[in-house]
């Protein structure tokens, strides 16, 4: 048994690159627009289990050359520090998506195929939601069927992103055919001590064609937002064929608009920008914020897909004190890391964990917003380290080992 006591305190260089993507959706019609809500069964059994069926809708297949198959859930998947919490689209703890279940498997991989599609005529992209977090992710690839043969690994990612859903969009001008079709692989993996912590997921699939003049507010960097008046970024991307050197940005809060930016920016085709919206006085805690792209170039957008944003409930930062256990803010270490792992912090944050015994397993990577500081805390409530113990077994050398904290 290792025991460790300890008052724990982070201090991480604050970062730039996250995208904030929780409870985030786009509106329109597209040629595939598939959020699985209408899918069946739910399941959470693993992803190998024998004689079991996998997830079905809407005319999408799961390869019968494997005998694993893909998992329809919402919420949160059964292993602690894997998986998501929620889906994509709509972004709730009720809405669906798909993921690989590899608890208990041997290295497995899930396929699932599309109908066939005509991409004859136009020049098509693929867009979809993915979430690939814990400690021994393997891949994630996409693959089209070119009407004889599968093109394999079109677009892979492999190891752990983090708890947070990520967006991927393919251009598919190479793949055009009239009886096409796409396939999702997903890959489990195990570690050195021969164990599986890590669930891939799937959500908002579209498919649609490629336009000249396309701009898509495609995201929010994050931030750190603390009550009062903070500047407001939009993530814009060019989607289209053609270069695009001007646009025009409206954004609301809580349905009411701010003022509308027009913006002289030259973007090249698949390139992106981070865009000043302006300032906003933030006083509550929650938020629903909608931000509008148009007139790329000074003409239509022909491609409404991704012109609209809306991040449903956005938080602000962590700042002061928190609770941990079942009375408190967050009933568990995972919630509390999710929740600054998310939405960062703006100060010094210390989360106060209430008696008792946390069976979990935590990965803490860089936080937005910490610093020398801006450190964040755990300590016993009760200032009595052997009061709160957090214990994980593990696998050490083919032996089991109790890793245990205490606070």
């Amino acid at each position: 048994m290792k025991n460790l006591s300890l008052r724990l305190t982070i201090g991480f260089i604050a970062f730039i690159g996250l995208m904030y993507v929780a409870n985030v959706k786009t509106n329109a019609q597209v040629i595939i627009n598939e959020d699985f809500e209408t899918w069946y069964p739910f399941q959470t059994i693993h992803s190998c289990e024998d004689d079991s069926i996998g997830a079905m809708g809407n005319g999408w297949t799961q390869s019968t050359d494997e005998a694993a198959q893909w998992r329809l859930n919402s919420g949160s998947t059964p292993t602690i520090a894997t998986g998501p919490s929620f889906d994509y689209n709509p972004g709730t703890s009720s809405g669906a998506y798909l993921y690989l279940e590899p608890t208990n498997c041997d290295n497995i991989v899930v396929r699932l195929e599309s109908p066939e599609l005509n991409m004859d005529s136009v020049n098509y992209e693929l867009e979809f939601a993915y979430h690939m977090y814990g400690l021994t992710i393997g891949n994630l690839a996409v693959d089209v069927w070119q009407g004889s043969y599968w093109e394999t690994n079109v677009w892979v990612k492999s190891g752990d992103q983090g708890n947070q859903w990520h967006t991927a969009k393919i251009n598919l001008s190479l793949f055009n055919g009239s009886n096409s079709k796409i396939r999702f692989s997903g890959r489990s993996h195990f570690n050195y001590y021969n164990e599986i912590y890590g669930d891939i997921a799937i959500d908002d699939i579209k498919l649609h064609p490629v336009a000249n003049n396309d701009i898509a507010v495609v995201g929010i960097p994050q931030m750190s937002i603390c009550p009062g008046t903070n500047d407001f970024f939009a993530i814009v991307e060019n989607a289209g064929g053609n270069t695009i050197n001007n646009y025009i940005l409206n954004w609301s809060v809580d349905g009411i608009a701010q003022t509308a930016i027009s913006v002289s920016d030259t973007i090249l085709p698949g390139f992106r920008d981070t865009i000043l919206l302006g300032n906003y006085n933030f006083i509550n805690q929650n938020y629903d914020i909608e931000i509008f792209a148009s007139q790329p170039n000074g003409l239509a957008d022909t491609n409404n897909i991704n012109d609209t944003l809306s991040v449903l409930q956005f938080q602000l930062s962590l700042n002061g004190n928190y609770s941990i256990g079942s009375t408190g803010d967050f009933v568990s270490f995972s919630e509390a890391v999710e929740a600054i792992s998310n939405l960062g912090i703006c100060g010094p944050v210390v989360f106060n964990v209430e008696t008792g015994t946390y069976n979990e397993q935590i990965t803490i990577g860089e936080i937005y917003g910490a610093s020398a500081t801006n450190t964040i805390t755990f300590q016993s409530a009760t200032g009595i380290n052997t009061d709160v113990i957090l214990q994980h077994q593990a696998l050490e050398y083919s032996a089991l080992v109790d890793l245990i904290v205490m606070f």
